[in-house]
């Protein structure tokens, strides 16, 4: 679970070593960010992972893909001038 994800590195390598993930982010910094690199993940990038034999077997061309859900929170705010 990372609550700040920044670049989205914890949940890339998590999805690319088939690890359940939970990430939280704020703002556009998802969609121009973390998105983005997400999608890169799931049609194999081979950027930032381990040349490492047991790591490629978990993750190369054959085993990329997969999916991830995301949930868009309004804040406190948008929802109490929602409710008149």
């Amino acid at each position: 679970m990372d609550f700040f994800l920044g670049s989205g590195t914890t949940t890339a390598v998590a999805h690319k070593l088939k690890r359940k993930w939970i990430g939280v982010e704020m703002g556009e910094h998802f969609w121009t960010v973390i998105m983005p690199r997400m999608k890169k993940v799931l049609y194999y990038d081979e950027s930032g992972i381990s040349k490492e034999k047991d790591v490629k077997e978990k993750y190369n061309k054959k085993t990329a893909g997969g999916f991830f859900k995301y949930q868009n929170l309004n804040n406190t705010k948008t929802r109490l001038t929602t409710l008149n």
